[in-house]
């Protein structure tokens, strides 16, 4: 009998490392509607989402937002990996001029939630979002597939 033939491994974990991630957000973007939530439209909110804007406001006062804006870091990140045709829904924008948006907001509606102004930015900023990962070599920005 002749050996079997082997097959080549490097070929399997680069396909795998390629299709399975792409495979795990197909399967989770398809398995909810772009606006994902209950049967009601509620969703449960973490972390600081959860807090007011009253509650960010005072931060903002004490300096001690660190938490708020990391909170905004995660927020704006998921929203661009989840959002069809977004590269940044902050347009180009940089963290401070998005958190002086955020203060103009929570300064007017202190009892909304953290989360319901970061979510109020999204759809105010939607038309204005950047499309396309800008680069010189053409290529995708950090969360641009290999």
């Amino acid at each position: 009998m002749g050996r079997m033939p082997v097959p080549d491994i490097r070929r399997h974990v680069f396909l795998s490392r390629r299709l399975v991630p792409v495979a795990a957000l197909a399967l989770c973007l398809g398995a909810a509607p772009a606006d994902a939530a209950d049967s009601s439209h509620s969703y449960a909110i973490r972390g600081m989402g959860a807090k007011s804007c009253h509650s960010y406001n005072q931060a903002r006062k004490q300096q001690a937002d660190s938490h708020y804006r990391d909170y905004l870091a995660g927020y704006l990140s998921a929203f661009n990996l989840l959002s069809e045709d977004t590269y940044s829904i902050g347009g180009g924008r940089s963290t401070p001029e998005i958190m002086l948006w955020l203060d103009e907001f929570c300064g007017e509606q202190a009892l909304h939630s953290y989360e319901h102004a970061l979510h109020i930015f999204t759809e105010a900023h939607w038309e204005q979002r950047q499309r396309k990962a800008r680069s010189k070599s053409g290529q995708g920005g950090w969360g641009a597939p290999p």
